[in-house]
């Protein structure tokens, strides 16, 4: 069967072949005689639209469906093959013209007939062709004006219209060039009214494009600009540039003029469409897919602009950028999205969300780059740290929150290593300075060690906030980079959590459920070589030294030990702890028996202690006291003293009424000290003063507000040494001294001094000692430099001889 229809298909088509032979045969054979031009071309358009075979297909209504493209495809696919081998014939063909012949020697005529040049019937056949052409494409665009006219404001339906009309009038032309192409090619030297650098296609592409021009006449940019509008107001997805050419295109491709009285270039036109575009159709909320709408944005002007010509896609896209990422504004937002919702996540696996928003800088800082603006978005990058950190310090943020903030700052970094180097920088600067940002962790671990601390005991604490994927606290020096010399800073409250918590902390060092065991090991592991970590690590020991010694003598009298002795070495103590000159003071009656109990414990465990001096130092020394007094929760008040003040009020125990004489003789106070704890005792309520005595006031109602576990602490005035000589330093436990600020400026300004003073063999003046301290610190006041300047000068840090300070 299947061979039968091969055959068949053979006899069919060699039938086809003899009809199309026996037709062009019979034009050539054919006699036809024509008096003039004007009886020429009427020939030659009759025969034309007798030999091309289904005309009604041909030149048919449906070809311009603006509803269609694909039927009318189809319907120019009838158009006979045949035809253009009657074009063929038709310029080959014998043509006669009658003329009359003037006899010779006479005056009469008579009637000749001779061939038509050929020449003359081509170029009428080209005419007649080009003339059918032009006015039948003329008379169709009509119906697509009238279209575009009323659907200028409706994009979507002037882009479908223009796509159907254009992809229809391709395939026209494809079906209706080759029979102009045929008298082109063959007949080169007849044709004179078309370049000859020029295809056909691109002579009706321009004769297309100028058409649209004269015709929409006025409305001829508003019509561009609507179909350019629509097309990037469209999903990537529904965009199909590349199936059929835009408007854009030919007005580009062809260089046809845009407005009539002017030379705008078409660069400048298109590019200010996109730019009005942008301005006035592209509002993108800005958070996490922010990014995305810009992107799609940039996809839809790869596809459009990139159809028309890749040479104007870098400034197009250029446009985009510098209206939404390039844009200040929109960049310090979007920084501040992508800063607020970057999990806290450390080390190398990180959540997805963390590697999108990553990911998304990249971008940011590589758009920037390509540009040439990479310094501009650092800029902009250094704003929002400042402005962050401000706003931080403005609402009164606790430490942790200020730190939480930092790290987000630098992980969105995490791929750019160069831009964090710079945000270390400007965090450093925001947080005013290194000594400010490290003297602020250093308060941040202790503040977490002991809220952590209480989480142990209360069996609140979770095993993988410990892990250092997990643990911010754990994870600033190593984000921050910070300098060793913090560890000095660390080795201070360390040495005043020892003093605080007692030899509890021989357990807070050595067992891995608590936060201060995994900070140390984080030490160990990143600052191990360095001469801080290493005086650090001696304060350790001898604190587990202390501790365990404290261990065994609490073991060793059990029922009459009531204070936690911890013994040091006065070098492995931090030199700001250490003081000098003798102290004053007599500890009560019951503790004296209890010091006497450990000095005679030391000498038997230590087979050196004979050559070795140990004595009390009272200003590390607290007692918490426990009153009569109830608070409203029904549990008693708990007094949080120095040893001066417990041994003050420990004298009421035996009498409510007591002299300042006899006060005095029993403490052994220095006599300003006293005055000092009992004016503290007087202004709380504690005490009243009664004809000259002091009286145990039994009625006494603390200041809630001002009790924290239960517990009241006294602040001690910072210019009266609690039973100290007059020179000593008066250095209280941290515990006392929490939220009071200006102790930690101070202690600040004393380092600032004492480093600009170091190395300098001649000194400092006092301006310009000033100067350069302010340099490094600030935002500090006249009266703190000199506060602090006095008190560098006292624990002689540095001594001042004439108007020149020298370290």
């Amino acid at each position: 069967m299947q061979n039968l229809k091969v055959i068949e298909k053979r006899v069919n088509s060699h039938v086809a072949k003899c009809t199309f032979k026996i037709l062009t045969d019979n034009i050539r054979s054919m006699k036809v005689t024509v008096s003039d031009a004007t009886e020429l071309h009427t020939f030659i358009s009759s025969s034309l639209e007798r030999y091309f075979k289904d005309d009604s297909s041909f030149w048919g209504n449906d070809w311009f469906d603006l509803e269609d493209s694909a039927g009318s495809e189809q319907s120019h696919k009838k158009l006979q093959q045949d035809a253009i081998y009657c074009l063929k014939a038709l310029c080959q063909a014998k043509i006669w013209r009658n003329a009359d012949e003037k006899l010779r020697l006479s005056h009469t005529r008579r009637r000749i007939s001779y061939i038509y040049n050929q020449r003359e019937v081509v170029a009428t056949i080209w005419k007649e062709l080009k003339k059918r052409c032009e006015s039948l494409i003329s008379l169709k665009f009509d119906l697509y004006v009238s279209s575009i006219e009323s659907n200028l404001s409706h994009g979507s339906k002037l882009v479908e219209y223009w796509s159907n009309l254009y992809q229809n009038y391709k395939n026209f032309l494809s079906t209706f060039l080759p029979f102009l192409e045929y008298i082109r090619v063959n007949y080169t030297s007849l044709v004179h009214d078309i370049p000859t650098d020029m295809n056909l296609l691109d002579i009706y592409e321009l004769y297309f494009i100028t058409l649209v021009k004269t015709k929409l006449n006025s409305k001829f940019i508003s019509f561009l600009k609507s179909y350019v509008f629509e097309c990037f107001n469209r999903e990537t997805s529904k965009l199909n540039v590349s199936r059929v050419e835009s408007p854009m295109l030919l007005v580009y491709k062809h260089r046809a003029s845009i407005f009539d009285d002017t030379e705008l270039l078409f660069e400048d036109f298109y590019f200010g469409l996109i730019r009005e575009y942008v301005q006035t159709h592209v509002d993108i909320k800005i958070n996490l897919t922010y990014l995305n709408h810009v992107i799609r944005y940039l996809k839809n002007n790869a596809l459009i602009t990139g159809a028309i010509s890749m040479a104007l896609l870098d400034r197009s896209n250029t446009i985009f950028l510098e209206n939404t990422i390039l844009l200040h504004s929109q960049c310090v937002t979007l920084l501040g999205v992508l800063k607020d919702d970057i999990p806290l996540e450390f080390g190398t696996n990180k959540s997805e969300k963390f590697n999108q928003i990553s990911d998304q800088l990249v971008v940011l800082i590589g758009t920037y780059k390509t540009r040439g603006v990479a310094t501009s978005f650092q800029n902009i990058y250094s704003e929002l740290i400042h402005h962050s950190l401000k706003a931080m310090i403005a609402k009164k943020a606790d430490l942790h929150s200020q730190f939480v903030e930092i790290c987000k700052l630098v992980l969105i970094t995490d791929n750019e290593k160069s831009l964090q180097c710079h945000a270390r920088i400007e965090i450093t600067k925001a947080m005013g300075g290194s000594l400010n940002l490290m003297s602020s962790y250093s308060k941040l671990c202790d503040s977490s060690i002991r809220k952590f601390n209480k989480s142990v005991i209360n069996n609140l604490v979770k095993t993988s906030n410990l892990e250092p994927k997990n643990s911010l606290i754990i994870n600033v020096p190593i984000l921050l980079k910070l300098d060793s010399s913090f560890l000095i800073r660390y080795s201070h409250s360390l040495f005043r959590r020892a003093i605080f918590f007692g030899p509890k902390i021989y357990e807070t060092l050595t067992n891995s459920r608590y936060l201060e065991f995994h900070l140390l090991i984080l030490f160990e592991k990143h600052y191990k070589n360095s001469p801080s970590y290493q005086g650090l690590m001696l304060l350790k020991l001898e604190i587990l030294r202390s501790a365990k010694l404290a261990l065994d003598f609490q073991s060793h009298y059990k029922d009459n030990t009531e204070i936690n002795f911890f013994l040091f070495n006065r070098n492995h103590i931090p030199s700001t702890f250490r003081g000098e000159g003798s102290e004053v003071g007599t500890l009560p009656e019951h503790l004296q028996e209890v010091w006497k109990n450990f000095e005679e414990f030391y000498l038997e465990k230590d087979p050196k202690a004979e050559h070795k001096v140990i004595s009390p130092i009272y200003k590390f020394q607290f007692c918490e006291v426990e009153t009569p007094y109830f608070l409203s929760n029904g549990k008693r008040l708990t007094l949080d003293l120095t040893i001066f003040q417990a041994s003050v009020i420990s004298l009421f125990n035996d009498a409510d009424l007591l002299t300042y004489e006899h006060i005095l003789e029993k403490t052994k106070l220095d006599s300003a000290a006293l005055k000092e704890i009992l004016l503290l005792f007087n202004d709380i309520g504690l005490l009243k003063l009664h004809k000259g005595s002091y009286l145990l006031n039994n009625a006494f109602q603390p200041d809630e507000s001002r009790i924290k576990d239960g517990k009241l602490r006294f602040l001690v005035n910072n210019n009266v040494n609690t039973g100290l000589g007059r020179n000593e330093t008066n250095i209280i436990d941290s515990h006392h001294r929490e939220g009071n600020r200006s102790y930690w400026t101070q202690e600040l300004l004393k380092a600032c001094i004492v480093r600009s003073l170091k190395g300098r063999k001649d000194g400092l003046e006092y301006e310009v000692l000033f100067e350069e301290v302010e340099s490094r610190f600030l935002g500090m006041s006249v009266g703190e430099f000199k506060e602090a300047l006095e008190k560098t000068i006292r624990e002689k840090y540095i001594t001042k001889r004439e108007n020149y300070y020298i370290y």
